[in-house]
């Protein structure tokens, strides 16, 4: 009897220790805490857009690629799907869920010979305190002031305030920070458009988002995105029927359409200079300004080309021709061999193609472009050509195609003006029987990657804040329908 006694004293002197050792513990790492309370007015970051005089979009900076939406706006199947993926109980606890961390305790100590990232059984609210108030730190201290700060932001914010948080900060892979950008650079669809399957996916990337990236990864992105389906019909979320009809459907991500803006890189950046010199990195980068600049597209398009224009002619005369960009075997699925030639900044800023010389004979040169479409370059457009030498001079003009290229050689064209092409139309109309099939082109050749074009103090308009949107763009006409010239 004395001894259960003794045993039972023993128990309460030690109980009564540890938690003095917690308290003190707890004591010394809340001093330590940073300031949860911001979150109650946090401000996202939100990117600057500027704009040209007619208002179409000239340029974007963002510390984040970010677009917030408030609670509210956010469909219940994305809130849903997150929740089922993530924090199936998260309003149920104050901020720590205690049988998940037990069961993630057990799990890491059967993997302690395995050498694994330890599971973590992380809330939602432990998400948003790691995320924006701690650092990424895989140890026991941060571990313990992420509890800590959990159990503070549960008390001082409402559920739907740490949600709306949490789904608008959460980095989703592919600079896609929250659910809203998510939707756009991986579907090209706003919130309300995506599908069960949509949202499904993208709750699958918080884990991980990098190795579910649809495409790099598609099995084990459509994996992941079926299991958290799976998880939505047994939380009763979702019906089975629909979680059926998801998981049978393909995982495709569609590409951002390319947004209706005006191409001025130099322009934009002396913008962009000026705007740090007002107002600060701070502001530019993450208060979602709006700026409209007096920068007209149809002047700047046409400095573009003029400048182009004087550079090409300046190059003809004092460089000569500069040779082929590779050469690869004419014979056979050149197209295979064609497709692995690096192309050149030069071709890709300006809209140059690389096609690869099949015949040449007296009067040009046949070529062969990506897709396996065909084209023609006449001599006329290669009378210019004089190779130049290593030595700095140049050799005689050339008499015939062959002069130039061979078969074999990679070149960069350009398609010659739509009116010739309208005009060779018109003439196929009256005389199909007399019309040349292929299509014309021109050579290219110049060391120059890009124009600068634009004035530099453009800045004109007027400055607003604003939340950033992404406007869809309109495809580029298809340049294989025009007629072509060469470039080196």
């Amino acid at each position: 009897m004395n001894f259960c006694r003794l045993l039972f004293g023993c128990a309460i002197l030690f109980a009564i220790a540890g938690c003095i050792v917690v308290g003190i513990t707890i004591g010394q790492f809340d001093r330590q805490l940073p300031d949860y309370q911001q979150l109650g007015h946090y401000q996202p970051a939100i990117m600057t857009r500027i704009h040209s005089g007619d208002g179409r979009l000239l340029a974007e900076f963002a510390a984040e690629r970010r677009v917030f939406v408030p609670f509210e706006a956010i469909p219940k199947r994305v809130v849903s799907s997150f929740l089922s993926a993530e924090d199936k109980n998260f309003y149920g606890h104050h901020g720590i869920d205690l049988l998940s961390i037990l069961r993630a305790a057990l799990t890491d100590v059967g993997r302690l010979n395995a050498s694994r990232r330890p599971v973590g059984a992380s809330t939602i609210t432990q998400q948003v305190a790691k995320n924006m108030l701690l650092t990424n730190e895989i140890s026991i201290k941060r571990k313990i002031k992420e509890i800590l700060l959990a159990s503070r932001i549960e008390a001082s914010l409402p559920k739907e305030r740490i949600l709306e948080l949490y789904l608008n900060e959460i980095y989703l892979g592919s600079g896609a920070y929250g659910v809203t950008a998510a939707g756009l650079t991986y579907f090209n669809k706003s919130l309300d458009e995506l599908t069960l399957g949509e949202a499904a996916f993208l709750a699958s990337l918080p884990k991980a988002p990098n190795r579910y990236n649809p495409r790099r990864h598609p099995q084990t992105a459509k994996a992941r995105r079926d299991w958290v389906l799976d998880r939505m019909a047994e939380d009763g979320v979702a019906a089975q029927e629909e979680v059926s009809e998801a998981e049978a459907l393909p995982l495709e991500p569609r590409h951002r359409r390319a947004t209706e803006e005006v191409r001025a890189p130099y322009f934009a950046e002396e913008v962009r200079r000026e705007l740090l010199a007002r107002y600060g990195e701070k502001l530019v980068y993450g208060s979602g300004l709006s700026v409209r600049t007096s920068l007209d597209a149809g002047l700047q398009a046409a400095a573009d080309e003029a400048l182009r224009a004087g550079l090409i002619r300046y190059e003809r005369g004092h460089g000569g021709w500069r040779g082929p960009v590779d050469h690869i075997d004419p014979k056979g699925n050149w197209e295979r061999r064609l497709a692995k030639v690096p192309v050149p900044a030069v071709a890709t800023d300006i809209g140059w193609q690389l096609a690869v010389v099949t015949r040449s004979d007296r009067d040009g040169a046949t070529i062969g472009l990506k897709g396996g479409a065909t084209g023609r370059i006449p001599f006329s457009d290669m009378h210019w050509a004089r190779p130049r030498r290593n030595n700095g001079s140049f050799g005689s003009y050339p008499r015939t195609a062959a002069d130039v290229v061979k078969p074999g050689d990679v070149v960069m064209v350009e398609p010659t003006k739509r009116r010739l092409e309208e005009r060779r139309s018109v003439a196929r109309r009256q005389h199909p029987m007399h019309c040349v099939k292929c299509r014309r082109y021109r050579a290219r050749s110049s060391p120059w990657t890009r124009t600068a074009v634009g004035c530099s103090r453009s800045v004109a308009g007027s400055v607003s804040r604003s939340a950033s949107s992404t406007a869809p763009l309109k495809p580029n006409g298809n340049q294989d329908r025009r007629s072509s010239r060469l470039y080196t």
